[in-house]
């Protein structure tokens, strides 16, 4: 039995050795041990939704010992009309940036990213660029080099990819980065670079330098565009004019979906194996292999369908993907390991590793003591043992837990610290949902997901900022063609749809809305906080106002003086709310985690911070006001579930109010089905 902490590859290129009994999170634990003694290491994952876990878990065992980079694939159906998401090109684009000067490190790659055919890394270089404090600086030449590089220009940066230029200032959102920058100009020269906040567009730290990189995967300047008419005649049968795609590309337009036309704005694409230098390593998920001929068959089919279509002619799959042969002529190219699961496989070359598949502990609420398995455990176990939260919060439940039932535990940072330490009984904070058990190390890992039980994660790949709800933007999906609707200066208007004009050279998009006498005010999409939907009755009674009239400057000054007359009940309403004691229910603990672990999917960021509001509300001595609002299938019921769960805890009753008998049918069976066991 070989140790997970002595990882073995083959001695000689293009040789490979079969990983097998790796339970648990081991795997990710022997690569990062395997960066660490050599490198760089390319783990391929043969599932996508794979990708996300061990970024985790390999982010939890290295530490800042090596670099964990992901190469994502684009999230799209081989030749549907839809391009990847900015976060998404950023971070392929960063990673391919990277990956010649990788000595060291993991690079996490899913079956479907490694098969597509790549930009060439000429590409990348010639359109990254520095700018730094001093610089000089010309904006023309600046804008002009950015939407070359595939940045768009629009009135308030929101998402990578974006620029805007106001006089002196220019807010710039660089490809592989998770903040914006802005500029301040003085006169011809960069004064200050400073990150700044999209949702309140206020400056923060200061930065000397800053790297741009292209914001797309194919650039769009007059030669590119040029290459590709001459690329696209050549490949394509018929005529080119038939073709919206060709049509939009050629006026400077890059169309949802064009990134199924690469290989024609370049004379050669390349491979992530060209990226690669010749010591990396590969290890491979089982299945890898068998999932990229399926691949192939899939994107043969999906290629055969859109044939059909003559505005979109798909390109050839073998100028896009790589077939499952192509793949494997690559990985013959380095050292590999192939994982292997339990002895399913009789196959040569096998290193059976010295670990075992992580306990799962049994939580009974109708116990005396629930956790009474699990404590056991600890009490008895002679083995090192680190815990780990999802969350500080969770974390202090656990301690609170363990030192109600005696046990002493140590928090530390991190695995660095507990594995290089002799703390018998260790807590952390991790989002790890696998645990370890490593017998020759006498060491285990005991995660949530062991007490709680496997829990419908929904990792999002890109960041899901907790965005102030009273922030967010109106979306143009609310509003239909004539609708009425209110612009804070103009007044009631009907919106007529959206409009492409062309400002100082380039095309941005405009709501536009219509008053009387056929006026018309064009709103940047970007800045649709002035604009609202009509809610003073009905589409057929909502009045159409002039521009420049008084009328809407008379009905404003009307709405403020009664609405100063509302606020000032409202606010001795809250005073004397204020000034009353409510009743304070008891605070949160363990075996409120414990009915919380009952919910079968992970919460959303939204849906957790009213859950949290909800509960600081029900333990305040202040009374509660609090209206919770979603949409069907928003996740309220369980909000209600949590505040009744702490409301029964401090021994009170509940009461669910429902509109119809349906409803009270549907919530009776949610409920008991949740409180059964309590």
């Amino acid at each position: 039995m070989q140790s997970p902490d002595s990882p073995i590859l083959p001695q000689k290129t293009g040789e490979v050795i079969n990983w097998r009994k790796l339970h648990g999170s081991a795997p990710s634990y022997a690569v990062a041990e395997l960066a660490r003694q050599q490198g760089p290491i390319v783990f391929v994952c043969a599932e996508t939704a794979h990708v996300p876990i061990l970024e985790k878990e390999l982010a939890f065992y290295l530490g800042s010992a090596a670099p964990v980079i992901t190469f994502p694939d684009w999230e799209c159906l081989p030749y549907d009309r839809v391009s990847p998401h900015p976060d998404i090109v950023s971070q392929r684009l960063l990673a391919l940036h990277q990956l010649p000067q990788m000595q060291q490190g993991v690079l996490i790659v899913p079956i479907t990213a490694l098969m597509q055919r790549l930009t060439p890394a000429a590409y990348i270089d010639a359109h990254t660029f520095w700018l730094r404090v001093g610089d000089e600086f010309n904006t023309e030449d600046f804008r002009k080099r950015l939407s070359e590089a595939g940045y768009y220009s629009v009135d308030q940066v929101m998402t990578a990819g974006e620029f805007a230029v106001r006089g002196g200032i220019v807010d710039l959102f660089p490809s592989g980065m998770e903040t914006p920058f802005r500029l301040d100009l003085f006169d011809t020269t960069i004064e200050s670079i400073r990150l700044f906040d999209t949702e309140t567009q206020r400056s923060t730290e200061q930065l000397q330098e800053i790297r741009l990189l292209p914001a797309r995967e194919f650039p769009l300047d007059p030669e590119s565009i040029q290459s590709f008419r001459q690329a696209f005649r050549a490949t394509v049968a018929g005529d080119p004019n038939q073709s919206l795609v060709y049509r939009e590309i050629s006026k400077g337009l890059a169309p949802t979906g064009s990134e199924f036309y690469l290989p024609l704005f370049f004379e050669r694409t390349e491979t992530l194996f060209d990226f690669l230098s010749e010591q990396a390593c590969f290890v491979l998920e089982e299945g890898v292999m068998e999932n990229a001929a399926t691949l192939y068959d899939d994107i043969q089919q999906r290629f055969e369908n859109a044939s059909a279509n003559p505005e979109w002619p798909p390109l050839e799959p073998r100028s896009l993907f790589l077939s499952a042969e192509q793949i494997f002529t690559g990985l013959k190219q380095h050292r590999r390991a192939q994982l292997l699961n339990l002895d399913l496989k009789a196959e040569k070359h096998i290193v059976d590793f010295a670990t075992s598949a992580p306990r799962q502990f049994t939580l009974n609420p109708r116990a005396d003591n629930p956790y009474g398995q699990f404590l056991d455990y600890l009490a008895q176990t002679q083995k090192r043992t680190l815990l780990v939260a999802e969350s500080a919060g969770r974390r202090e439940s656990l301690l609170g837990l363990l030192k109600e039932n005696g046990q002493t535990c140590q928090v530390v940072s991190g695995w660095h610290e507990f594995d290089s330490g002799d703390h018998r009984l260790a807590l952390t904070v991790a989002e790890v949902d696998r645990g370890l058990d490593l017998p020759l190390s006498n060491i285990e890992i005991i995660t949530e997901s062991q007490l709680y039980g496997e829990r419908t994660y929904q990792r999002r790949r890109r960041s899901d900022k907790n965005r102030d709800p009273d922030a967010i933007i109106r979306s143009l999906a609310e509003l239909n063609i004539d609708d009425p609707v209110v612009h804070e200066d103009h007044g009631v208007g009907r919106y007529r749809g959206l409009e492409t004009l062309n400002i100082d050279g380039n095309d941005n998009e405009f709501a536009t809305i219509e008053y009387l006498g056929g006026d018309r005010v064009y709103i940047p999409v970007l800045s649709l906080d002035m604009v609202s939907r009509y809610v003073g009755g009905g589409p057929e009674t909502a009045p159409l106002h002039k521009m420049g009239s008084d009328t809407w400057i008379k009905l404003r000054t009307k709405a403020k003086e009664k609405a100063y007359d509302v606020a000032t009940e409202l606010l001795e309403i809250q005073a004397m709310r204020m000034a009353r004691r409510g009743h304070a229910f008891p605070q949160v603990d363990h075996s409120y985690d414990a009915f919380a672990a009952g919910f079968a999917f992970e919460e959303t960021a939204d849906q957790l911070q009213v859950i949290n509001d909800v509960i600081d509300d029900m333990t305040n001595v202040k009374p509660m006001d609090r209206l919770v609002c979603g949409d069907v299938g928003f996740g309220k019921t369980e909000i209600a579930l949590r505040a009744a769960y702490l409301a029964t805890a401090g021994s009170k009753q509940v009461v669910m109010l429902v509109p119809t008998t349906l409803l009270a049918q549907q919530h009776y069976n949610t409920f008991a089905d949740r409180f059964a066991d309590w």
